[in-house]
């Protein structure tokens, strides 16, 4: 009885890990971020209560510096601060508690049910899930029995990504997927996996060269990146535009929440791919939240160069630390590229940054593969 309640104890704080944005909307927000800030004060030394006071400062004087809705403002950025600071609670719960030790049928219905029953309210996502579920396979102190090896990890995550549509966590599993096949060959099949990449995206730009004749033969060329174009066209000109001009915003950001409220707009611009003019329209008119698709245009904007530089730096520090992990920096920069799991203050990444931190006190960083 008592295993059994561990086991659905801990299945439930990886499935709130693992579902936090949107169970934020069945659970009410408020009490998932309120238990996990109580989860977190426990433990939480005085320099991160200190850096967390230091740079709620810092953001109060840059959003009163530039906003013209500083009210509007104020209210994302401390729900954006105690909304990560309630997860990183979570997360630090999951660890501490080495929640992720459970039988592997655990992950196995977690993926299951999430799929079968995925709406506005049940979505697990799949690049935090697997990430959790490396923390069991990696993890040298508990049992190795009923492991998944990392390949099939990998290929369940890019096969729920595909069913689930979501375009860049498919991107990013098929870069980990790639990397584990790769480091673990030898050096035949390193160079057959290498002939055959070369290969296939030559197919590929073959196919997408076609593709785009069709669409100029056609006149039919529709967005493929679903407003994207729109969205990075327009912010690299503002950014580049603040550069130039040599605005302090350029350098310290406009803030947290910046970036929707200076996008809150319809946008649409004319991209031109090889000939073909792609109409790319963002309906984002009304979006407070709206973001960049994009982790960098994201934190130039908001944190600046400054902070692009820091958050850049971090993710380094990271990348040096957490050997076996190190893939799913590489997963997160990719995606990051075309969604929103690499800002400082997104779920994938305080996961991530939580296990940067239980690494780095318990001395167990540096394993090599």
């Amino acid at each position: 009885m008592r295993l059994s309640s561990k086991f659905l104890l801990n299945t439930l704080i990886i499935i709130i890990c693992s579902n936090f944005f949107y169970i934020n909307g069945l659970l009410n927000y408020k009490i998932l971020f309120i238990l996990g800030n109580i989860f977190l004060i426990q433990k939480l030394q005085i320099k991160w209560l200190i850096l967390i006071l230091i740079f709620l400062i810092l953001e109060l004087l840059i959003i009163s510096m530039s906003s013209l809705y500083v009210m509007d403002r104020l209210f994302v950025l401390f729900t954006t601060v105690l909304i990560a600071t309630g997860y990183f609670g979570w997360i630090s719960l999951l660890i501490s508690r080495r929640a992720y030790d459970i039988p592997i049928i655990g992950y196995i219905l977690i993926i299951f049910f999430g799929f079968i029953l995925r709406s506005s309210f049940v979505a697990i996502d799949p690049l935090i899930l697997v990430l959790i579920t490396s923390l069991f396979l990696h993890e040298k102190t508990f049992h190795n029995k009923g492991r998944l090896s990392e390949l099939i990890m990998f290929l369940v995550g890019l096969l729920y990504s595909i069913f689930s549509g979501w375009r860049s966590a498919v991107l990013g599993f098929m870069v980990g997927l790639s990397y584990r096949i790769f480091i673990k060959s030898n050096f035949f099949l390193k160079v057959c996996l290498l002939s055959i990449t070369g290969i296939g995206l030559s197919y590929i730009t073959f196919f997408a060269l076609d593709l785009l004749q069709l669409l100029r033969d056609t006149g039919s060329a529709g967005d493929p990146s679903s407003g994207r174009f729109a969205i990075i066209s327009s912010s690299i000109t503002t950014i580049y535009e603040a550069i130039l001009s040599f605005d302090i915003r350029a350098y310290i950001g406009h803030g947290i929440g910046s970036f929707g409220e200076e996008f809150s707009k319809s946008m649409f611009v004319v991209v031109d791919i090889l000939g073909v003019e792609i109409n790319s329209l963002y309906e984002a008119e009304g979006e407070t939240r709206l973001h960049a698709h994009n982790f960098i245009l994201q934190t130039s904007y908001e944190l600046g160069l400054i902070g692009l530089f820091l958050h850049l730096l971090l993710i380094f520090k990271m990348y040096n630390s957490l050997n076996e992990y190190r893939v799913f920096i590489y997963i997160g920069i990719v995606s990051g590229l075309l969604s929103g799991v690499f800002y400082f203050y997104s779920e994938y990444f305080i996961v991530l940054f939580s296990i940067y931190l239980y690494k780095k006190s318990t001395k167990l960083v540096g394993i090599n593969e």
